[in-house]
């Protein structure tokens, strides 16, 4: 499946697939008792069984069956004569609330050529949350190696206010989603 599936097609299944997560799991109960290491490889085990399910080889830090943890925090790829051809997801999991304006592990994910970029954070409340998420953008869209089209699904854990945002974000795009 993951050779047929394009990339707004992987967004979208990331894009759903996290919000149901989210939605279904009590993940603001793990951040405020303060079971942050436990909470992030629950996330990172969730989404490396889904990039599984869509045949992609998985490499995520602290999970079964999946490799090491290289650069980003979790990865899928594809892999033919011995060469990764397909970069389909680089993703960070930071649930320390964000360092403004972006966090250092976002930074990362900018320069990534991969499909989708994943950042998940836990924002300490929805103020914090609309500005990271805000800057994140801002920085995604002008970082001098963007290219419309870069897809990122961002995730936003605000644990105060107990509300989870789950959106895509497309360089090139930004006016439509104003």
């Amino acid at each position: 499946m993951s050779r047929n599936i394009n990339k707004e097609q992987l967004a979208e299944v990331i894009e759903q697939k996290l919000a149901a997560y989210f939605a279904a799991t009590p993940l603001i109960t793990s951040l405020q008792r303060g079971r942050w290491a436990l909470t992030t490889v629950a996330i990172k085990e969730f989404i490396s069984r889904l990039g599984r399910d869509l045949e992609f080889e998985v490499s995520a830090s602290g999970c079964s069956n999946a490799g090491q943890e290289w650069l980003y925090d979790m990865v899928w790829y594809e892999v033919a004569d011995g060469y990764m051809t397909r970069l389909a997801l680089a993703g960070e999991c930071e649930l320390t609330s964000p360092q403004l304006p972006v966090d250092d592990d976002f930074t990362k994910l900018v320069q990534a050529r991969a499909d989708v970029r994943l950042w998940i954070s836990a924002p300490k409340n929805r103020e914090i949350a609309d500005t990271h998420l805000a800057n994140c953008k801002r920085y995604a869209a002008t970082f001098p190696g963007a290219m419309p089209g870069d897809t990122y699904v961002l995730v936003s854990c605000d644990w105060t206010d107990k509300i989870t945002i789950v959106e895509r974000f497309v360089v090139g795009q930004e006016a439509l989603a104003n």
